[in-house]
């Protein structure tokens, strides 16, 4: 769909990380999700898809489809009524109401892209929870744009087993927040 610069994060529990280690690796970071949400953090919002829902009219890749469309035709009607008066700002201000149609267009693009497709993620529905292709457990959060946090602002530095009294050494000040990675992480 979109892909705006974004960061990625996963609302999942330690002792539920291995399924998700063993897909992305053993190192991360834990932060407490009332930060990311002071940060702009929120949840993706998942659609299921199948591989026989291609030709429903109320199934995943059909709204996927549709959403796709609308921002096209969006952009396109946009960008026209932009060369059609060129004198006119496409700027969006946010929070407040459109006066015209170049606004409505302009303010409706923005919105969706920024604030709806850019937290959009497709899944396979049929998948089993253990296969590396199924999303949906993983539950992702994304933050448009960097996450600059403090030290003091992560809760836990998560590292591969056999790296833990090496970290201890070289990372000073997380010793009492540095975690192995579960054991049955498998690559």
């Amino acid at each position: 769909m979109l892909i705006p610069t974004v960061t990625c994060y996963c609302d999942i529990r330690y002792d539920h990380l291995a399924p998700h280690m063993a897909k992305y690796g053993t190192f991360g970071l834990s932060f407490s999700r009332h930060l990311l949400t002071k940060m702009g953090a929120r949840p993706v919002i998942y659609i299921p898809c199948r591989p026989d829902d291609y030709l429903g009219v109320f199934t995943g890749h059909t709204l996927l489809k549709e959403l796709e469309a609308t921002f096209i035709g969006i952009h396109e009607h946009s960008e026209t009524l932009q060369k059609d008066t060129p004198e006119s700002s496409n700027s969006v201000l946010l929070c407040t109401s459109p006066k015209n149609l170049r606004e409505v267009l302009a303010k409706t693009e923005h919105t969706l892209a920024l604030r709806v497709l850019a937290f959009v993620k497709p899944y396979e529905s049929t998948l089993d929870d253990s296969d590396p292709k199924y999303y949906y457990s993983e539950r992702e959060w994304r933050k448009l744009g960097n996450f600059q946090f403090e030290p003091d602002d992560v809760l836990r530095v998560i590292v591969d087993p056999s790296f833990v009294e090496r970290a201890r050494d070289e990372i000073k000040g997380f010793s009492d927040r540095l975690y192995p990675a579960p054991n049955d992480c498998q690559f």
